[in-house]
């Protein structure tokens, strides 16, 4: 097998909306410059691109666009090009290609483009470790059988415990290539919302790339390390640890320094399984994507669709007011309808679901070489759903990706459901069972393509 190796810069002009709240954030100013990264891979019949880019989410009509334009200029089959968003939430939000978007269309095409151009003789090689104590599920069950995201202290005495552990396990693929740098592909899986504010920032999945080709640059013989980054099951994990609530203590950790904290663990975990990392097969790559029919969760009456406009547009003022006032826009907008019968976050849900269907088709996607198969989450995976894909993939090394080709919404695992719910399944706009649904997709498709590569 070849493989190649690119890195674009897509760091877009201040004012554009950075995506990932509820308000609108005009980015006023840069902490790290935005970039695609795009590795490519050649078994001499059959070529495919990974690409990542730092953007909060893109939806499936964009990413289907960028894939047949960047098949247009290469030759790739579409279904070959799998695009993951590292879901920065300081970054980019493709949902639509006016101003800035265009170009990074055409940006990733090029990242492709030329990793192809880089296409050296590989072997690859596989290791697994963990990054401790920087994930947390932020997911919790209540004393009074509720369930909430991110309590706070004043919760402290309704708190039971999280809903399961966090994934903590960090994967790296290492294909080593002939005359040129190594390729570090790494793995983990959490919230990339650590920093807040107006200021572009690739958050810590960029920064893991950084401190790892820093900390590599003597490999390959002085060539260095190209490493990029793929989230994982992340849906339900978050930086700040909660686990200690019950007892009035709450660990709150932020801002850049604490981004670059988060990406020094996972480097130094890569770097502790880098030397012995174990050579896998890799001789014939593959690809594919499996379709599922997902129900919709229910549609809401004309008057609670009437009352969810009124809750749009009071939260939208009282952030706008936060703002001028200088304190936190999340809060003012939450403030401003706290009388309403429901929050901004069912609001958005029920005008969301007014024009849905009622059936929705996703893809999960797939692509891989020999022993190694990366699959693509069409949005936000709950971590016991890559801990679930992970076991039981037939691969021998199973790498989950969230917000790939599509960042359709939340997939919680169904004991998460109930009365009154946490964000993640307040806010999905699937039925209870989705995430099972995810799970057995994603195996019936990693089952079909080893059939392929064993042939």
């Amino acid at each position: 097998m070849k493989a190649g190796f690119a890195r674009l810069d897509v760091t877009p002009p201040f004012g554009y909306n950075l995506a990932g709240y509820f308000f609108p954030r005009p980015a006023d100013g840069i902490l790290t410059n935005l970039y695609v990264n795009a590795v490519a891979v050649d078994d001499g019949e059959r070529r495919a691109a990974l690409v990542t880019i730092d953007a909060c989410s893109a939806i499936e009509k964009c990413t289907r666009e960028i894939k047949e334009y960047t098949s247009s200029l290469t030759g790739l089959e579409p279904d070959s090009i799998f695009i993951s968003c590292t879901h920065t939430h300081q970054g980019l939000g493709l949902y639509n290609f006016n101003g800035f978007n265009d170009t990074v269309k055409t940006r990733i095409a090029d990242a492709v483009k030329l990793a192809l151009f880089d296409l050296k003789e590989a072997k690859a090689y596989i290791a697994r470790t963990e990054a401790k104590g920087v994930a947390f599920l932020r997911l919790f069950k209540m004393k009074d059988g509720t369930t909430k995201t991110n309590p706070s202290l004043a919760d402290k005495d309704n708190v039971l415990c999280p809903f399961g552990e966090p994934d903590e396990t960090v994967q790296l693929v290492k294909l080593k290539r002939e005359n040129a740098p190594d390729i570090a592909i790494v793995n983990f899986q959490m919230h990339p919302d650590v920093i807040g504010g107006t200021k572009i920032c690739h958050d810590w999945p960029g920064f893991v790339r950084t401190y790892l080709e820093e900390a590599l640059s003597d490999e390959a013989d002085g060539k260095g390390v190209r490493a990029i980054f793929f989230n994982g099951a992340e849906g339900d994990t978050a930086h700040n640890n909660r686990n200690r609530l019950s007892e009035g203590v709450f660990t709150l950790r932020k801002g850049i320094e604490h981004s670059r904290h988060i990406a020094r663990v996972i480097v130094g975990a890569v770097i502790g399984a880098y030397t012995y990392a174990k050579e896998v097969n890799s001789d014939k790559v593959f690809y594919g994507k499996q379709s599922l029919q997902i129900n919709s969760k229910r549609k809401p009456t004309a008057e609670e669709l009437e009352v969810a406009y009124k809750v749009r547009e009071a939260y939208t003022l009282g952030a706008e007011k936060a703002k001028e006032e200088g304190v936190s826009e999340w809060i003012g907008g939450r403030e401003a309808v706290k009388d309403y019968p429901f929050d901004i976050v069912t609001a958005r849900r029920y005008i969301n679901l007014s024009n849905a269907p009622d059936t929705y088709t996703l893809y999960i996607s797939a692509v891989g070489f020999g022993d190694v198969c990366f699959v693509g989450f069409p949005g936000e995976p709950f971590a016991e759903i890559g801990r679930q894909t992970k076991a039981k993939s037939p691969f021998e090394m199973t790498v989950p990706c969230c917000n790939t080709n599509n960042s359709a919404g939340y997939f919680p695992m169904k004991e998460v459901f109930g009365d009154v719910n946490g964000y993640e399944a307040s806010t999905t706009p699937f039925e209870m069972g989705a995430a099972e649904k995810l799970i057995d997709g994603a195996l019936a498709l990693t089952n079909e393509l080893k059939i392929f590569q064993l042939n």
